[in-house]
């Protein structure tokens, strides 16, 4: 592939945050709605630093080797993002204090640098809550230990003079206090370390306090598992969590904090400059989620979206009785998530269910799903659990979680050596009058009730046989480490997806060659695949029509002509978090579409366990299709990849604005309510009498 035809992931998922943050710039967004997107943009920096950024780091230090399809060396993509972020943060903090500061300080929501009143209430509560938890840490150069510093806390940074003779100390905040305060339980919010930057000199009445500065630093995260102590590996892993905590410092985020103090910062820590970030108005922006409690928050919020319950499910038919009948489509979070924990409830409390396994790659914390699992294993059901430990910073809650059901009595195994499990899926055995009947859940994303009210998901219920046995087959090959099935319906990574995608493709391509209409919609997180990039390149100088709808990072350059023309990508960025994998393929006008939990990235077609699914009912495959051609039609939320590599935020035109997702939550509230009507006088009628 030529380098100039694939975009660098990095700076392709700097790009995307640049799209996240464009919804704090947003002046018709509510407040809170805008100051929610900082904290989103902050969080995703963090898990790029610990990760990405180490991970170049890493291939600098091992000989600066080229990997990249884009051509560039691992050197030049670091200082480009790195340069990129560093322009990000900036136009962050000048939103945040130029334009949202000053509307939260006179709502009363926040104060960052508050007015010392007379009796101050804030020095009884440093004096009573606050200062006797801290624990100040010399700085001595001769004997600082750089350990002591904890990743992703917030330190002071003090320089006090005593006669002659000054010392540098570091104060971590401490964690078991929240980060903001409100005195008195009255006014705005204050951060915990404003009320300790104001009072700190009290701790030290013997000592000039000369100087002070905040700081906190992102530690290298990019740490691997030896996946070979299978006897072990549950220990092995938290070994490595172990070792994530004293790992080196890969970021320096630094405020108030003159030259003399942030040069002895990077020597402490032995930072260069160019991984040195300044944060003047507020360090560790992704606290500002806990303000989304202040009771103010929710008016200055958009107006919640209750998630509605499908039309199938009304009934007070057990579940077994309603997946008998016809497979359930469910399309979070428009549609309510909550069936899919109560069928996991109701098969650990049926006594006719005999047999439960599923995937878990990531929960919520005190998860109904983890809760439901444990019931069951108590009531002496089988219960088989792939727990994947390597699922990036849930490592501890999945730990937490498989201790939990081995000692249930469940049967919980850590994943394949080599490959993340990153397929959802829940199978029930049930036994009948008939026999054995098997009940199958499948989903685009995990088994997490809190993400599946803001990520767009799709889950599928059915008791086809062709896809239950093929499940069955997935979950022995996966316990029992043996080769790959033979599947036809079903796909799996990293043995027969990739290849499958492409034979699908292959097809659209051979129609498109011979003169027939041909057209691929893809939806899904990220596309980085070399192969898969090619494939879309392949498919646009055939005549194929390709739509992509990508949220985050994108190797793809569309428009360019001899090469991508046909193509069109853009990414939908708003209240809810695009999750759900489709891709449709035209087929001759044989429409057929699939979901999956698989991104085309290397990592997801060639190192994880994924699946692939195929939509069977007519019904569903025509609301996927409609889906994802209003998701395309997006011009409220959506931007738009050009070939010079910007993405271009779309407007309205004159036929209109429409903004997909408020479109399709209103499209389910509209068939719910239609349905509950419909029930009601299906009601009334057989109360009639004749």
């Amino acid at each position: 592939m030529e380098t100039h035809n694939f975009i660098n992931r990095e700076l392709s998922w700097i790009e995307f945050n640049r799209r996240v943050f464009s919804e704090a710039q947003r002046e018709d967004l509510p407040l809170m709605e805008r100051i929610k997107f900082l904290a989103i943009v902050h969080s995703n920096f963090d898990e790029f630093y610990m990760v990405r950024i180490a991970n170049l780091i890493h291939e600098v230090e091992w000989g600066n080797q080229i990997s990249c399809p884009s051509g560039k060396k691992p050197s030049e993509i670091l200082d480009a993002v790195l340069e990129k972020m560093s322009k990000i943060i900036k136009k962050q903090h000048r939103c945040f204090l130029e334009d949202l500061y000053p509307k939260l300080k006179e709502l009363e929501i926040l104060d960052i640098f508050p007015q010392k009143n007379n009796p101050n209430p804030c020095e009884i509560l440093y004096k009573e809550e606050i200062e006797p938890l801290l624990t100040p840490l010399s700085c001595d150069p001769k004997i600082f230990d750089r350990n002591l510093i904890k990743g992703q806390e917030i330190h002071l940074l003090l320089r006090l003079k005593s006669g002659q003779k000054t010392r540098d100390l570091v104060i971590p905040l401490p964690t078991n206090l929240p980060r903001f305060f409100r005195p008195q339980d009255q006014g705005a919010f204050l951060p915990l370390e404003t009320i300790l930057f104001n009072h700190i000199a009290l701790l030290f009445p013997q000592e000039e306090l000369q100087d002070k500065a905040l700081f906190r630093i992102l530690r290298d995260a990019d740490l691997t598992v030896d996946e070979q102590r299978d006897e072990n590996f549950l220990k092995a892993m938290e070994e490595v969590l172990e070792n994530r905590k004293d790992s080196r410092p890969m970021i320096l985020e630094y405020s108030q904090c003159s030259p003399e103090l942030l040069t002895q910062l990077q020597q402490l820590l032995n930072l260069p400059k160019q991984r040195c970030f300044e944060h003047s108005g507020i360090l560790q922006m992704k606290d500002f989620f806990h303000l989304l409690s202040h009771p103010l928050s929710l008016e200055l919020m958009l107006p919640e979206q209750k998630p509605q319950t499908s039309p199938y499910l009304l009934d007070n038919k057990p579940p077994w009785k309603k997946l008998l009948e016809r497979d359930i489509l469910l399309h979070h979070p428009y549609e309510s998530f909550i069936p899919v924990v109560q069928l996991i409830q109701a098969a650990a409390e049926d006594p006719r269910v005999m047999a439960i396994k599923m995937t878990l790659y990531r929960t919520s914390t005190d998860s109904p799903v983890i809760l439901a699992l444990l019931e069951a294993a108590k009531a002496g059901k089988q219960v088989t659990v792939l727990v994947e430990l390597k699922a990036r910073f849930d490592e501890n809650r999945n730990i937490r979680g498989a201790k939990k059901l081995t000692r249930a009595g469940a049967l919980v195994i850590f994943g394949v050596a080599g490959l993340k499990v990153h397929a959802k899926a829940l199978l029930i055995l049930r036994k009948e009058k008939e026999g054995f009947k098997r009940y199958l859940h499948m989903s685009t994303g995990n088994y997490n009730d809190i993400t599946a009210k803001i990520y767009t998901d799709f889950s599928l219920l059915t008791t086809r046989e062709d896809l239950t046995l093929e499940a069955a087959q997935f979950f022995n090959a996966l316990t029992g480490h043996s080769d790959p099935p033979e599947l036809h319906k079903l796909a799996m990574a990293p043995f027969s997806l990739k290849s499958q995608v492409i034979s699908l493709l292959e097809r659209e391509i051979s129609r498109a060659q011979e003169g027939e209409e041909a057209r691929f919609i893809g939806k899904f997180n990220s596309i980085t695949d070399p192969e898969m990039v090619e494939m879309m390149y392949k498919a646009s100088q055939a005549g194929v029509k390709v739509e992509l709808n990508i949220r985050g990072i994108c190797s793809v350059i569309p428009g360019v002509e001899g090469l991508s023309e046909n193509i069109r990508i853009i990414s939908v960025i708003g209240r809810y978090l695009e999750h759900s994998r489709c891709y449709y393929f035209l087929n001759g006008g044989q429409e057929e579409i699939y979901l999956s939990s698989a991104d085309w990235m290397p990592r997801n077609l060639e190192r994880r366990v994924e699946l692939l699914f195929p939509l069977l009912d007519p019904e569903h495959r025509e609301q996927v299709k409609h889906i994802l051609e209003y998701t395309m039609a997006d011009n409220c939320q959506a931007h738009q990849l050009k070939k010079s590599g910007r993405w271009i935020r779309l407007k309205p035109g004159k036929a209109g604005s429409f903004n997909s997702q408020e479109y399709l939550y209103e499209y389910y509230q509209n068939r719910s309510i239609e349905a509950r009507q419909e029930k009601q006088e299906t009601l009334k009628i057989r109360k009639t009498p004749l």
